[in-house]
């Protein structure tokens, strides 16, 4: 069942993931040098200054203009997607949004300065340095998986209304 939340409020969210992701990378770039690193929670959590020209853990880095361009092309099939005659649930509707404000963030670095600005650091655990956009995505395809998932259980008759 769809949700009456409207095209331009889709906009609107993935509007504010963009100036927020953006917000935070220019606050990293004016305060920091490339490499730096402020614990905020010492060997648990970071701010760490990186630069990456590749993908998800610094996958093709070597083709930047290639990722550029793949980016590009992904982001204009969810935006197609998002934008067609429909009425979304909620969770399409987060999904899209929070997918298309993190993906527009990381491709305006690429357009702007070659390179995604990353500074998430969960030192904890080692796990490569990211961003909020990267999260936005991340959390939109999997609010987008979680809709088709609980779907296909509906449509199977297997899903409850409870």
């Amino acid at each position: 069942m769809g949700i009456g939340l409207s095209k331009p409020t889709l906009g609107i969210l993935a509007l504010g993931c963009f100036t927020l992701d953006q917000a935070i990378k220019y606050l990293v770039r004016i305060a920091m040098a490339p490499g730096d690193s402020l614990a905020i929670l010492p060997n648990v959590l970071h701010i760490t200054y990186v630069h990456n020209t590749g993908v998800a853990f610094s996958l093709f880095r070597q083709y930047p203009q290639g990722v550029l361009l793949l980016t590009m092309l992904l982001f204009g099939v969810f935006l197609v997607l998002a934008f067609k005659p429909a009425r979304y649930t909620l969770l399409q509707w987060l999904g899209f949004g929070f997918v298309l404000g993190g993906a527009a963030g990381n491709i305006a670095d690429r357009i702007l300065f070659g390179k995604v600005i990353d500074y998430i650091d969960v030192a904890v655990i080692r796990y490569p340095v990211f961003n909020l956009a990267d999260s936005f995505i991340c959390v939109g395809v999997g609010l987008l998986l979680l809709h088709y998932w609980q779907k296909g259980s509906y449509d199977n008759g297997t899903h409850s209304a409870v």
